[in-house]
């Protein structure tokens, strides 16, 4: 087993590879930037020491083991751990099969997958370094949004997504996140109605600048409590949001925000695995499951996909960090019935399209599901060597 830490331009992307005795190889994405940096990749190590000498293709057994071994530890980082395992195996036992590794799972339902433009104007905002270093213009006004949404129509695609940004109405803008804030470092969980004025003057620029026919989805994390995103919720009922996407814990107190409100609410990308899912489903509680290909693994995701289907409600994938990641979520996306969207990030590092031996081709608001085998593209090793991140 190797990990690899990689210079992502914004965060930091993390590859897995495992390989036989015979040098094939299985790769995966994970996210050991978040919650706690540097966490994840521990675990997995320890992980799979337990699994040397096992038969990749027998990854049930496998995955079953490890939930067995560290159940009174699960979900968490410990289901990450096994998820990022999982789906390294997926994509050898693709490759030894030489199939796609949505063809272990019955074949593609679709070879293009709609994707929306994620974290929309995040990356313009206050950091003029970071602006320098991805190449774009920075986010000064309500009017450099409208240009933004302008550009997003442009590039094609039908929706964005963005999170909770303003202005000081003298060239300056800041992102509003208590909610990843340590304890006094920040303001409370609070709406005010500064902040709502704010937001619905951030919506209606993209909307300004995007026009019609681009859905705009507003992203609140763990910023607000139940009452606030109600509030926000129902506030923006006449700019007709595609959704509103807020993090909350209790499947009662979300279920309550969706029926107080005619805006959409998606939510769960925090939750791991199917028993911690159904309580949501049960409540009626989202409009849109998000649920993350790279934190639970391909196949405890498409559990819980098929859960939301019965439920008769939509999924869209949760899909923040690099390229190979894209490609599990577009696996994961192309087997779903009731795939609604996924996320997509367009503005990563300008050397993205270095790290796999195929770039992630996105054309229109579409994402080209790669034909070959395993995930369609694998880790150029020259680039992992040149963007390592030194421990």
């Amino acid at each position: 087993m190797d990990a690899f830490a990689i210079d992502g331009g914004v965060n930091s992307y993390h590859l897995l590879r495992i390989m036989t005795d015979d040098g094939c190889a299985g790769w995966s994405e994970f996210g050991d930037g978040r919650p706690l940096p540097g966490a994840l990749s521990p675990l997995i190590g320890m992980m799979s020491q337990r699994i040397i000498g096992s038969d990749p293709r027998n990854w049930r057994r496998m995955v079953s083991d490890l939930f067995a071994e560290t159940r009174f530890a699960q979900p968490g980082l410990m289901a990450q751990a096994i998820g990022a395992l999982e789906n390294a195996c997926l994509d050898m036992c693709a490759r030894q099969a030489g199939v796609p590794v949505h063809g272990l799972f019955g074949g593609a339902l679709r070879n293009q997958i709609p994707v929306y433009w994620s974290q929309c104007g995040m990356r313009r905002v206050g950091r003029p370094d970071l602006v320098a270093r991805l190449g774009v213009e920075p986010l000064r006004s309500l009017k450099d949004v409208e240009a933004l949404g302008a550009e997003v129509r442009a590039q094609g695609f039908s929706a964005l997504k963005t999170k909770i940004i303003s202005f000081d109405g003298h060239g300056g803008g800041a992102i509003h996140m208590p909610g990843f804030a340590p304890v006094g470092g920040g303001p409370a969980l609070n709406l005010t109605p500064a902040l709502t004025r704010n937001l619905t003057d951030l919506v209606a620029a993209f909307q300004s600048g995007a026009g019609p026919d681009v859905e705009i989805m507003l992203d609140v994390n763990f910023n607000f409590r139940p009452d606030g995103v109600l509030a926000l919720a129902r506030g923006l009922e006449p700019l007709g949001l595609r959704w509103i996407e807020a993090d909350i814990s209790d499947p009662v107190a979300l279920a309550a925000v969706r029926q107080g409100t005619r805006t959409p609410i998606a939510s769960l990308e925090s939750v791991l695995g199917r028993r911690a899912l159904l309580p949501f489903l049960e409540r009626r509680a989202v409009d849109v499951a998000i649920i993350d290909v790279m934190w639970n693994g391909l196949a405890e995701s498409l559990m819980m996909a098929s859960l939301a289907d019965a439920a008769d409600v939509s999924v869209a994938c949760h899909n923040y960090t690099g390229p190979l990641a894209a490609l599990m979520s577009a696996h994961f996306a192309s087997l779903l019935p009731n795939l609604t969207i996924m996320e997509y990030e367009v503005e990563g590092a300008p050397w993205r399209d270095e790290i796999l031996t195929s770039p992630v081709v996105v054309a229109n608001g579409l994402l080209q599901l790669p034909d070959g085998p395993g995930w369609g593209a694998e880790p150029d090793m020259s680039a992992l060597a040149r963007l390592k991140i030194a421990a």
